[in-house]
């Protein structure tokens, strides 16, 4: 298989992904438009909730009905199709801009239109997420597709902060009149999209495919390379996938179950043209987009600056949802062309996952108790969305589109997406009545729970995930067996590409910092925080509690990196290292959030930083 950098820069490719990528923005738009509209609205609250949660039904809808469209009709035809309701559902939402002041009276059929709108919008956003998350991994390069795949994910929070900066500037129904030009423009440029090569070559259209990939790549060569590497409906190993090699596969293409199986079963139902043989990968494909949304992130989402009002002042919401947004937007620019195709899928999940439980975890805490919270909440949610714009955000999605073979992305990516939908349509709708339900506590109970549900499905997955990264993934010449690339602490030295010099900096900046700050400030701040009478009794016992510490950090560190470098590889290295990249990051993690907390807590102890009269006094 071909592998470089070889023609992704130039304007025909660009162009495509862009067009494309504007699926996934409007998603996000549609979904951070919530957020702002609930202040401008003259409805009442639960109506704004039931309003808000909307989206989520429509896009269930419209995940269920783009699995056969991408089947049958391809996938510019299912972008070009979601643009529709788009276009619809956003007119309808502009046409009820009599809700919103100076007007004084909600009329019942303006209201019908805001929540028609909403539901078609969403309809359209369940089409979108389905369509663009398929057809970027489709046209990308293989050695680039889980960077290409995961532009889905950045449109889709460039979206939600575009959606942001609107509630700042502008009225929500100038909003949506600006959507209906967007989602015109997507409906017009699909007309000059070429079509998936991978879905031409499936319905045995190969010069339609090869023609289509030469476009895009500039090289014919190239193209007809990568056409000899994907699969072929003759060959019954090449469709193999190789994350299963203890069962023997025998794939048919998904269009020809319809003999044996309703349109409307599988309009429905469409994980029911998956076969057995890959109902494994379905159930971790079902149980990642699952966890995915019990997170707690459309709850932040879809609350925003309802959120931002507690931890900022009233005035200061807006701009306090859209610096979140940016937040988010760099994340996931850093995530999609530093992070995603450089480290393994399975670390960087459980690896996220656990750094997400963590701030989500100390985010409650801070939004029940601020003014003795260890760290500020802000502080919590920014290293939050930081764990899920690198990690399970984009990582879901693509992760689903690596464990089946194009001729069953279509109806994976379907079923997941509904599944998805669904889920996220629970958890926003039941966020307002528990809090309701449970009082002062029920902020506290709910975010606590999404945080324990983090952390213990991290666990299953770093069990139960199979690696899908292909850097990190070498199948034999029969496709049956797995063979992992030798790992150096977690990440292979040919996908990072960088020196061995790289860790050696690293290292000496982290002694650097260590020899001159908490080396010798902690024992010094410790002495100076008490009285001389004292300093003997406490610097022995601060010296005790370091030993026993440092004891007990030692002594852990070789049985958790075996612990945690799991079962899935015969190699003793390739456990190794997952194990020691989830330890070092764990202690980064830590780090951070007792740099926060003592950055808050601590009092100065210098005395050519003191006021001459002044006194040490603790907090």
């Amino acid at each position: 298989m071909m592998t470089g950098s070889y023609h992704i820069h130039h304007i025909r490719f660009i162009a495509t992904v862009t067009i494309i990528s504007i699926g996934p923005f409007i998603c996000g738009i549609s979904l951070g438009f919530s957020s702002s509209v609930s202040a401008q609205l003259l409805i009442g609250d639960n109506l704004i909730a039931f309003f808000s949660s909307l989206i989520n039904l429509g896009a269930l809808v419209g995940s269920l009905i783009v699995g056969p469209v991408l089947n049958t009709l391809g996938r510019r035809a299912a972008l070009r199709i979601s643009a529709v309701p788009s276009i619809i559902g956003w007119l309808l939402i502009a046409a009820a801009q009599g809700l919103s002041p100076p007007s004084t009276k909600v009329e019942p059929l303006l209201v019908s239109s805001l929540l028609l709108g909403r539901i078609l919008s969403g309809l359209a956003a369940g089409m979108m997420t389905a369509v663009g998350s398929v057809y970027l991994v489709e046209v990308a390069p293989p050695h680039q597709s889980g960077r290409i795949g995961s532009l889905a994910q950045v449109a889709t929070v460039a979206g939600t902060c575009f959606a942001y900066y609107c509630g700042m500037v502008a009225t929500w129904y100038e909003t949506a009149e600006l959507m209906v030009l967007i989602s015109v423009v997507l409906f017009g440029a699909t007309f000059y999209l070429p079509e998936s090569p991978a879905w031409l070559a499936k319905r045995n259209q190969m010069q339609a495919a090869l023609r289509n990939l030469t476009w895009l790549r500039l090289d014919q060569k190239v193209a007809v390379q990568e056409l000899s590497d994907l699969p072929s409906d003759s060959s019954a190993d090449a469709e193999k996938p190789p994350f299963l090699p203890q069962r023997q596969h025998v794939f048919r293409d998904s269009a020809g179950d319809s003999s044996s199986t309703s349109w409307l079963v599988r309009l429905l139902l469409p994980c029911v043209t998956i076969p057995p043989e890959l109902s494994a990968n379905l159930r971790i494909a079902l149980l990642l987009m699952v966890a995915q949304q019990t997170t707690g992130i459309n709850v932040i989402t879809f609350y925003t600056e309802p959120l931002c009002q507690r931890m900022v002042h009233v005035t200061h919401s807006a701009r306090c949802a859209f610096t979140l947004g940016l937040a988010q937007l760099f994340f996931s620019l850093l995530a999609s062309f530093l992070i995603i195709n450089r480290l393994s899928r399975r670390l960087l999940v459980v690896a996220t996952g656990v750094l997400m439980s963590i701030s989500m975890f100390f985010f409650a805490i801070g939004q029940q108790f601020p003014n003795s919270a260890p760290i500020s909440p802000l502080a919590a949610i920014l290293v939050f969305l930081l764990g899920y714009q690198c990690g399970w955000g984009p990582l879901a999605t693509l992760i689903v589109l690596e464990l089946f073979p194009a001729g069953y992305r279509g109806a994976a990516c379907s079923a997941a997406v509904a599944i998805n939908w669904g889920v996220t349509f629970l958890v926003t709708q039941a966020f307002q009545p528990i809090v309701n339900l449970l009082d002062r506590q029920g902020e506290l109970v709910v975010f606590v729970t999404h945080a324990v549900i983090t952390f213990l499905a991290s666990a299953y997955f770093h069990r139960r995930l199979p690696e899908t990264n292909p850097v990190f993934v070498s199948t034999s010449s029969a496709g049956a067996a797995v063979t992992h690339t030798k790992l150096v602490g977690g990440i292979t030295r040919d996908s990072l590409k960088l020196s061995p010099v790289v860790p050696s900096l690293a290292l000496v900046g982290f002694l650097l910092g260590f020899q001159c700050g908490w080396g010798p400030l902690a024992m010094l701040v410790s002495t100076e925080l008490f009285p001389p009478q004292h300093r003997g009794t406490v610097g022995g016992a601060v010296v005790a509690v370091n030993w026993i510490t440092s004891f007990v950090v030692t002594q852990t560190f070789q049985p958790l990196v075996n612990a945690l470098g799991g079962s899935t590889s015969n190699d003793a290295n390739v456990s190794a290292g997952i194990g020691e990249v989830i330890i070092f990051v764990f202690y980064s993690a830590i780090t951070t959030f007792a740099t926060i907390w003592l950055y808050r807590r601590l009092p100065e102890t210098n005395k050519a930083f003191l006021q001459p009269a002044a006194s040490v006094s603790l907090p």
